[in-house]
């Protein structure tokens, strides 16, 4: 097929066919007739299809209100089909239809493609199934609001100790919000000077073999009091070996000196 847009870069149209059909992220190109049909689809890249479920054959000469649904938010095709008569470019998210019925999470930006005379002659779209991402961030968000209810206390540290998370049973027992701990090391706000040199030697010894450390600690709150409680600590490492984040988790059962 040979593209509308490949003149217009001076580049050979084989080559830029060639680049199109590599490319990683899902390619269509339509034409600019705004009229009650929709545009229509004059090209759309292997990775499209992959997308679609649906082949070349079956989407060229199609609008592409075929992957459209009862769940594609009419508020973001409203805004699309405003975008384009204005002749500007589009950003968004919405839910769209593979060729079998199921649902995929789409994000895409569309620009217009002008002529010589400065008229629109295409519409090209750059698209990306990011369901994935968003079930990854639904249970992300999800396993946050778990540990934020669990009774156990749960702090998480990077590699270099400075606290990355801590939940709500911990602030509860601590005095500490997550504000006051956020990049701070656990070690020096939580020191109570009730444990020795030897004791942290074999806290560090046990990571280092992968093992858990598992003993009762002795802490000091926010307010200076002192509690003790039965903590665990343990690594958490990449598919190198190398450490990347440490978890310590107490229950919820302590003593107040």
């Amino acid at each position: 097929m040979n593209l509308p847009a490949a003149a217009g870069l001076g580049l050979p149209a084989g080559l830029f066919e060639a680049a199109l059909a590599h490319a990683y992220n899902a390619i269509v190109l339509t034409d600019a007739d705004l009229g009650p049909g929709g545009c229509k689809i004059v090209y759309c890249n292997p990775a499209f299809c992959r997308m679609t479920g649906y082949s070349a054959a079956e989407l060229i000469g199609q609008t592409p209100r075929i992957l459209q649904g009862p769940l594609t938010d009419p508020a973001v095709l409203q805004r699309l089909r405003g975008c384009l008569a204005a002749g500007r470019g589009f950003e968004g998210r919405a839910i769209n239809y593979r060729k079998g019925g199921s649902t995929y999470h789409v994000e895409w930006k569309t620009s217009p493609v002008y002529n010589d005379l400065g008229q629109v002659t295409h519409h090209i779209s750059i698209q990306h199934d990011i369901t994935q991402l968003l079930q990854a961030q639904e249970m992300q968000a999800l396993l946050g609001m778990a540990l934020d209810a669990a009774p156990s206390s749960v702090l998480i540290t990077d590699a270099q100790q400075r606290v990355m998370y801590a939940n709500r049973a911990f602030a509860e027992l601590s005095g500490y919000t997550q504000a006051d701990i956020l990049g701070q090391k656990p070690g020096q706000l939580l020191h109570s000077g009730m444990h020795g040199a030897d004791f942290y030697q074999s806290l560090r010894s046990s990571l280092e073999r992968g093992q858990t450390f598992k003993t009762v600690f002795t802490n000091r709150r926010k307010d200076g009091s002192l509690y003790h409680c039965e903590q665990s600590v343990a690594a958490l490492r990449d598919a190198a070996g190398q450490a990347t984040h440490y978890v310590s988790v107490w229950p919820p059962t302590w003593a107040t000196l």
